[in-house]
């Protein structure tokens, strides 16, 4: 399966700054529906540089937990999944998939896990690696399934960056306080450098590099600034 990257610069100046407000860079993928909830893919601490990797492999999910800003999603379980599958939930544990008829890249589950609680919230959850240290299938997005129905979830390999107080992995995202910088990965993009830019309060790309090209900026080079 492929496998992406991102490195995550501040200006050692900035830093302190950002840790006494205790500022998490906090990451959130983004799914086929943007009426799902936005939930910190990963939330940490940063350092002056940063390394993020993952590769293009999935897991669902099943959670008692409610759908709330500040909340943070509890797993009851997980599977490995593959996609063009349905995987039904029934006593706790995720059953034996089925072929169905799908859209490309697309996961289903079928809620069959009893009349109480009459709904259950599933989504998918990514393994990542921060700064060599490993997160295992964090949930990426949320969905409320009713019991006897069923939900899609169709991931995409774009993901926002920015900074953010008082979150934490796995945590639905209310309001985001900081302009997000969003990055696209998939065909040939495989890897980004940014550096967090003061003066305008995000993330800006400093460099990316693909499977057949670079185009890389010097590392440390500064990019263009935005007047205010």
């Amino acid at each position: 399966m492929p496998s992406y990257s991102l490195n995550i610069d501040i200006d050692p100046k900035d830093l302190p700054d950002i840790l006494k407000a205790y500022q998490m860079v906090t990451i959130v993928k983004q799914t086929n529906s943007s009426s799902n909830p936005m939930v910190a893919w990963v939330a940490f601490s940063p350092l002056a540089k940063n390394t993020m990797a993952w590769t293009e492999n999935y897991a669902l999910y099943a959670s008692e937990s409610q759908i709330q800003a500040g909340a943070t999603i509890q797993e009851m379980t997980d599977t490995i999944a593959t996609p063009g599958l349905q995987y039904a939930f029934s006593e706790g544990v995720f059953g034996t998939p089925t072929p169905v008829d799908l859209p490309p890249n697309t996961y289903e589950v079928s809620n069959q896990f009893g009349t109480t609680p009459e709904s259950l919230l599933f989504g998918l959850a990514q393994s990542v690696q921060v700064n060599g240290s490993a997160s295992v299938n964090n949930p990426i997005g949320a969905m409320e399934i009713l019991n006897g129905e069923v939900g899609q979830f169709t991931p995409l390999e774009t993901i926002q960056v920015f900074l953010q107080a008082n979150v934490s992995t796995s945590m639905f995202v209310g309001s985001v306080t900081s302009t997000p910088l969003s990055l696209k990965y998939g065909g040939s993009a495989i890897s980004y450098t940014i550096l967090w830019e003061p003066s305008v309060g995000q993330f800006v790309v400093q460099s990316s590099s693909s499977r057949t090209a670079a185009a890389k900026l010097p590392r440390g080079a500064q990019p263009q600034r935005v007047a205010r």
